[in-house]
């Protein structure tokens, strides 16, 4: 009885685990329209393997998903969960519970979290952990996130904070322990933030064990080392003071202390060049503090200090030295000491601090006696000169009492000339022009033409504007905020402001720019455009693109413009062969626009510059020689073959015999209608030409049939028997040949009757 009873169990169960296997199914359940589960289902209830999504009802997984919570389900519960938050970059791995509400047009989503950490999507950096009270977060699906939940989490500040590893390599300690307040974490609308400090009381500490600190709060950053050493970040993340030692060098806010094999010491600014291969000789700055952990050593010869250094002091083993700027390396050092001409602007001690010397811009004290004598001398030659230019200062009126013609001289001889021309209500002169050889051209401009690239006087001075130009002090050509700023090196910055008025401030205002560096002894140039935009605080500012250049090599010369990704024009070789077609420019680095000043002072990002271009790779046409033969064609960068290139040529020789052949029979055609048209008329159509007589129906069909190839014939006037033409591509013999020109004709009752070419 007992075996019975036991089959009879063992047969139950094994019914029971079948049908509990059958209900498990893989399937979909939606919550409306905009959110859905895929995965294990059991009676119609998520329970097993499956995916939570939060967005318009999809059958498919999408990238559009807002939201998205993965694992193994339980019902409502996840205890492995994967919940991803899109729209903040953000994912939490832990256990989550989440309710469903039904609300007007949609569910609500409560989700709680908790036994878990959030991490950055992308990096997959943990942000920070979520205890067992866990924090709530609240979620309309399928419209924008209304989210509600705060709580206290604990902050993993070591990793969480990407430069824990310049403060491990700063400290020179990977042991550390973390101390302060913990970090507030809060999701609210499209935001997300863990915040190190909310009050002044607030801050973290990250204490090694040897001694080094790290203090953050709300103020910024404080780095400290045993040694004195110290770095001091904003709030921001910008470095704002720094002590770093190498040795018995250091480095301190911008400055170098270094002693040298000889025992001379110094202590000031130098080149980054000496500490960063990059640095270009620029004045040491060290806006990245970032660069300061690749510094080992700085490996500095006495030899070289006048590479390198600019300002600063200069102790002598004898206890002699020198404070100021120092001179370029083009001097020579010939001994343990500077030679006199390597002082630019300072004072040179005895080692008891009595004055030896004093220099003033490379002069001593004698030579600047000197200097200043003649200094007086030119400026009373430029008093003098001034007086009798100014005397040559004039303005007029026109027949209506505006301004019409102006000239101003300033005290160094900056000269304002002002011309209008009142028959043909043109501006003829706009310029100021300074003595050193540079131009302003087109001040005060108030409105940009219309390619910003053909430039036209466009401004017109009222009495009012004419009043407000300052008249004892010259205009600086690099407060001009529009206008065109041309440099006697050659550089041209044209400024173009889109909006507002006379001397109007720029903010709110798009500025256009354009570019042009001329080189005079060859005619190369360089040639760029791009938009500076002011229009709101928090717009971006656009690089200035290369549109068009001209540059000489050895071998060939460039000459192109730009047309999307390309470069489309000609490359002329010094052997007298042409590539015709488009091309890639090679650029470089060196980027001579983006450290001018001037480029600078205005504020324009230039992308590249006439510098900057090193060659070319050729991209899709043909080279030709000096007769017109082709000999190399490029295709998507590569050139063809021999066999393709045969083909090329045998079709391209092909289409031109078929055009041929089209237009002989085209010619035919209007050949074969003499009786209908009469010969005069169909004789000069042939020719290209249009005669008066000639029938409207032989001038249309001419333009059908592309015997005149160039000519579009708009009608502009219907009078019923009589019409007016207008003509485009006509040259004024009345041939085909010149589009720039262009007129109209009269056709009175089917014939033309007038031409009116211009």
């Amino acid at each position: 009885m007992k075996k019975l009873l036991l089959t009879i169990l063992t047969l139950c169960i094994g019914t029971l685990s079948f049908t509990y296997a059958q209900k498990v199914k893989v399937t979909t359940i939606k919550y409306g329209n905009d959110a859905y589960y895929t995965g294990e289902v059991v009676k119609k209830s998520p329970m097993g393997t499956g995916k939570l999504f939060l967005n318009k009802y999809l059958t498919t997984v999408d990238t559009g998903n807002i939201l998205s919570l993965e694992g193994t389900f339980n019902g409502t519960t996840v205890s492995d969960a994967n919940f991803v938050l899109k729209t903040y970059n953000l994912k939490f791995k832990g256990e989550v519970s989440y309710t469903v509400e039904k609300e007007f047009l949609s569910r609500a989503f409560t989700f709680t979290l908790k036994n878990g950490s959030f991490y950055s999507l992308k990096e997959n950096r943990q942000l920070c952990a979520v205890g067992e009270s866990g924090i709530s977060i609240k979620i309309n699906s399928g419209y924008e996130f209304n989210v509600s939940g705060k709580g206290e989490v604990e902050s993993i500040p070591t990793l969480r904070e990407p430069k824990i590893k310049l403060m491990t390599q700063f400290a020179g300690s990977d042991n550390y322990t973390c101390k302060g307040s913990p970090a507030e974490f809060s999701i609210n609308n499209n935001n997300y933030n863990i915040s190190k400090k909310l009050f002044a009381n607030q801050s973290t500490t990250i204490q090694f064990d040897n001694g080094a600190t790290v203090t953050i709060d709300g103020n910024g950053e404080n780095w400290r080392r045993p040694n004195g050493d110290y770095l001091k970040i904003s709030s921001l993340g910008l470095l704002e003071e720094y002590k770093i030692t190498l040795g018995e060098d250091y480095l301190e806010n911008n400055k170098v202390s270094h002693k040298f094999s000889n025992g001379n010491k110094f202590f000031g600014t130098v080149a980054e060049s000496l500490i960063f291969p990059d640095g270009k000789d620029k004045e040491f700055t060290c806006p990245d503090y970032t660069k300061l952990f690749g510094i080992e050593s700085i490996n500095w010869e006495w030899k070289d200090f006048l590479k390198y250094a600019k300002n600063g002091t200069l102790t002598y083993s004898d206890g002699e030295y020198y404070e100021g700027l120092l001179k370029s390396d083009k001097e020579t050092i010939a001994d343990n000491k500077l030679p006199e001409s390597a002082y630019f602007t300072g004072t040179l001690y005895n080692a008891d601090k009595s004055k030896i010397q004093t220099y003033v811009r490379g002069m001593n004290e004698s030579q600047y006696a000197e200097y200043q004598k003649k200094q007086e001398e030119e400026k009373q030659r430029i008093a003098a000169e001034y007086a009798k230019e100014k005397a040559t200062d004039y303005f007029k009126f026109d027949n209506y009492g505006q301004i019409a013609e102006f000239k101003i001289t300033y005290p160094d001889l900056t000269k304002f000339i002002y011309r209008y021309d009142e028959k043909t209500n043109k501006v003829l002169e706009n310029t100021i022009y300074y003595p050193n050889g540079d131009v302003l051209d087109n001040p005060y401009i108030s409105a940009a033409t219309t390619t910003c690239t053909k430039y036209d006087y466009i401004f017109r001075f009222t009495n009012e504007d004419y009043k407000k130009i300052p008249k004892d002090k010259y205009p600086n050509i690099m407060s001009m905020t529009s206008g065109r700023h041309i440099f006697k090196d050659g550089l041209n910055i044209g400024l173009y402001q889109q909006g507002g008025n006379f001397i109007q401030e720029l903010v709110g205002h798009d500025i256009y720019v354009v570019i042009k560096e001329t080189k005079k002894l060859n005619g190369d140039y360089a040639y760029s455009e791009g938009w500076i935009l002011n229009r709101t605080k928090s717009a971006t500012e656009q690089p200035v693109i290369l549109k068009e250049i001209q540059k000489s090599f050895d071998e060939y010369v460039v000459n192109g413009k730009e047309n999307g990704s390309f470069f489309e024009g000609f490359i002329y070789y010094k052997n007298g062969n042409v590539f015709e077609g488009r091309f890639k420019l090679i650029c470089n680095s060196n980027n001579s626009l983006q450290n001018d000043s001037r480029v600078i002072a205005f504020g324009i990002n230039v992308e590249q510059s006439y510098d900057s271009l090193e060659g070319v790779a050729l991209y899709q046409g043909r080279v030709t020689t000096s007769t017109g033969k082709i000999i190399e064609i490029y295709k998507n960068g590569k050139k063809l073959d021999d066999f393709d290139f045969a083909q090329v040529i045998a079709e391209e020789e092909g289409k031109v015999r078929l055009a041929q052949q089209k237009r002989d029979e085209e010619r035919q055609k209007i050949a074969s209608m003499v009786e209908k048209y009469g010969k005069t008329n169909v004789d000069a159509l042939l020719r290209g030409k249009i005669i008066v007589g000639m029938p409207q129906e032989l001038l249309v069909k001419g333009v059908e049939l592309r015997i005149l190839p160039y000519l579009a014939i708009p009608l502009s006037i219907d009078h019923g028997r009589s019409k007016c033409y207008d003509l485009y591509g006509i040259g004024s013999d009345g041939n085909l040949f010149n589009p720039e020109n262009k007129g109209y004709i009269w056709i009175t009752d089917g014939k033309v009757s007038s031409i009116t070419l211009y």
